[in-house]
């Protein structure tokens, strides 16, 4: 033992500076010696890789990053369908992604983390679709990040991607408008900020250190979200998805054609708004765009602001026009309130999306008052349908046909005598009804359960907004009815009841 440890652990020195071997001399045995040392003590330090560990770290990097995109696919397919019917969708998330890991190669190149663009590929996919899938897609490219090279289970890199993902998706939820991108840049700012104060103490790094990642992240986040915003009207054209944003520019009352319908068709206006509301519960309860309802029923019948005083909503009591009309002439006068309203629509840029409601809330229903009318004045053979029933084409998705019902129900409970929850359910009820028997909702998605839930939650906002009210003694004499009137009322029976209704499923739903 004392031999063995006598003999020396290092055979020869080699100075700094000094070459191992010189190019184009021959290697002797001593030369060769010291260059496997060089190399023992380069595999050492981790600074020489084993023999066939970059291709093993390349095919592990390419398995789990495959593995990981099976498992978001698959998930797509049940939670966003409708992206895989679309090739544009596909491309413009592909184009997202291919630009975020350019960028990351660079941003890894020069060992800089805090610049990875996560935002500028979350929140267009936020504002586009929804928060839920651009949360989903925020952090399978957080896990796709972490198994690169440079990036390899980086934990800083995991949490900054992580958390600017989902600062970025869940702040769509709560800032709704094109002009706040401020405050989604500083939203997610702080989320860094948070992220790097972790991490400094966790790792024990330097104030320095710390305010100079902050100050990259910083200006991570405020360019990504400038441009991101910037660039979702270009994504909204290229898809045909029309967002969130947009659809809020388009609600502000001073928009001419809103304008134009408040102050040429006031009546027409106070109904849009009214019916505008009801629809709006409704979608959202079986999980429509309520939004997308509301707008559209604002625009809805824009049209009408060609011939105002032709539609009942908006005449003086007793004075309407079409008495003196044809009723063929009346039922065309009517017609021209669609194809007005498209022709306004389009002179104004509306949203295709919207247009849909102006086009759809009629469907291809007949005219039938004024159909009736032309009855009585010659033979049924003499008449053509189509000249008495609207252009269409019938509701093609649920929000259309949730707003021709809204509209139909709005015009009709204006009329309703005794308005109480159970006449308003069976008016709701016996018009829904009828639409479905004319086949006016046979294009569009819903479900017959969904219609009923649609007409409870009809019914329910009804009688909440024909509640009764307490009489004050101070107004009684105001509202009090004649006691005539009161006996009149409280003999009607239940099959005029029904009468009543079904007169006013056929005047009220197509007009």
């Amino acid at each position: 033992a004392q031999a063995r440890q006598a003999v020396p652990q290092i055979k020869n020195n080699v100075v700094e500076q000094e070459a191992i071997v010189r190019a184009n001399e021959p290697i002797t045995s001593d030369g060769l010696e010291r260059l496997e040392a060089y190399e023992n003590e380069l595999r050492r330090l981790e600074i020489l890789e084993e023999p066939g560990l970059q291709v093993r770290l390349v095919l592990g990097a390419f398995l789990m990053s495959l593995t990981i995109i099976g498992i978001f696919s698959a998930l797509l397919h049940f939670i966003r369908p409708a992206i895989y019917a679309s090739m544009r969708s596909l491309l413009l998330l592909a184009s997202l992604i291919l630009v975020y890991f350019l960028i990351a190669r660079v941003a890894g190149t020069y060992g800089l983390p805090e610049l990875l663009p996560i935002t500028f590929v979350i929140l267009p996919v936020a504002v586009l679709w929804d928060s839920r899938f651009a949360l989903l897609l925020g952090f399978v490219m957080t896990f796709l990040t972490v198994a690169q090279s440079p990036f390899y289970a980086s934990s800083q890199v995991l949490f900054l991607t992580m958390v600017g993902a989902g600062s970025a998706a869940m702040s769509v939820r709560v800032v709704r408008r094109r002009a706040q991108t401020l405050v989604f840049a500083t939203v997610i700012s702080l989320g860094y900020a948070v992220v790097l104060l972790a991490l400094t103490f966790l790792e024990q790094k330097t104030l320095g250190e710390f305010m100079t990642a902050t100050m990259w992240t910083t200006l991570n986040a405020f360019l990504s979200a400038i441009l991101a915003m910037g660039c979702v009207p270009w994504f909204e054209w290229f898809t045909g998805i029309t967002t969130d944003q947009t659809l809020l520019e388009w609600a502000d009352p001073n928009r001419p054609l809103l304008r134009r319908l408040s102050l040429e068709a006031p009546g027409t206006y106070a109904h849009s708004v009214n019916a505008a509301n009801l629809g709006e519960r409704a979608a959202n309860a079986i999980g429509a765009r309520g939004l997308l309802v509301r707008i559209g029923m604002y625009y809805h019948d824009v049209g009408k602001v060609i011939k105002p005083q032709y539609f009942i909503e908006n005449q003086p009591e007793g004075l309407n026009p079409h008495d003196s009309l044809q009723p063929k002439l009346s039922a065309e006068i009517v017609r021209e309130h669609v194809t007005e309203g498209v022709r306004l629509a389009r002179e104004s840029n509306l949203p295709n999306v919207i247009q849909d409601f102006i086009s759809q809330h009629h469907g291809t229903q007949l005219i039938s008052i004024f159909y009736a009318q032309a009855k009585e004045q010659m033979s049924e053979e003499k008449l053509t349908k189509e000249d008495f029933s609207y252009p269409g084409p019938k509701p093609e998705s649920k929000e259309t046909a949730i707003a021709m019902m809204a509209d139909s129900i709005e015009s009709a409970t204006r009329v309703l005598q005794e308005p109480n929850p159970e006449r308003l359910r069976k008016l709701v009820d016996e018009l829904i009804k009828g639409k479905q028997e004319a086949g006016q909702l046979d294009e569009c998605p819903l479900t017959l359960s969904e219609i009923t839930v649609l007409k409870g939650v009809f019914a329910n906002s009804l009688s909440s907004i024909h509640h009764k009210r307490i009489d004050y003694p101070s107004s009684k004499h105001l509202t009090e009815a004649p006691k005539q009137r009161e006996q009149s009322a409280s003999t009607e029976v239940q099959n005029e009841e029904q009468i009543e209704i079904q007169d006013m499923n056929q005047e009220f739903e197509e007009i």
